[in-house]
This record gives structure tokens, sequence and C-alpha cells, in this order.
């Protein structure tokens, strides 16, 4: 019984799409840590921006707001410029995303795809 060739441009197609999610996931979690510091600081540079004695609730409240605001207008500017990248079978078309329920680290360990059965390790 004779091995399956490997068509070398499916392989490679399919480790690029591997390398973008992975590389996706890594540049989410950075800019997680950057919007929080961004946040952090649009918060607590307008608490400490006014006088001790003019601080209330109110302007404690725009601090947070502003802080909250700063999350998430970054979250969905970096969303726009860095989508998620498409994880299709180059053979079929399977959308590993959906098969998987949307687990990413589920779909990346798979050693063949679930559409047409194209091996997806390098082993």
């Amino acid at each position: 019984m004779s091995t399956p060739q490997i068509d070398p441009q499916l392989a490679s197609e399919v480790a690029q799409i591997k390398r973008m999610t992975i590389q996706r996931n890594v540049r989410a979690k950075w800019q997680i840590l950057f919007l929080f510091s961004a946040a952090a600081a649009a918060g607590l540079g307008t608490w400490f921006s006014a006088q001790p004695i003019n601080r209330d609730d109110i302007h404690g409240g725009l601090a947070m707001g502003l802080g909250l605001a700063t999350f998430l207008f970054g979250g969905l500017l970096c969303r726009f410029l860095y989508p998620i990248p498409d994880a299709e079978c180059p053979q079929c078309g399977c959308d590993w995303n959906s098969e998987s329920k949307n687990d990413i680290h589920k779909w990346l360990q798979w050693e063949c795809c679930p559409g047409c059965g194209l091996k997806m390790t390098d082993d």
C-alpha cells in the first residue's frame, strides 16, 4: 500500500493559512494589552487633569466612560484593520472555523480536512 502523494502547493497554502491564523492570534493578544493600557491612560489622564477639589462622581464617570470608549473604539478599529483570516480548505473550500465551531485551537490540531481529507500536518 503506497502513501498518497502530497501536492506541495496545497501543503504550502495550508501552512500559510495556519501561519496567518497563529500570527493573528498573537497580534490580538498584543492589541488587547495595548488597548487596555491606552484605556487606562485615557481614564487616569482625564481623572488627574482636573484639580482635586473639582473631582466628583460625574468627573469619575467621565473618566471611566472615556477609558471604556477608548478600549471599545480601539478594538473595533483593530478588528477593521486586521480582520480574521479566512480558514478554508484550498482543495474543497470547507470552512474550518465553522466545522470546529469557531475554535481555532481545535482546527489547528487537525491532521486532515474534515471535508476532503487533505493532510493538514507536516508529519
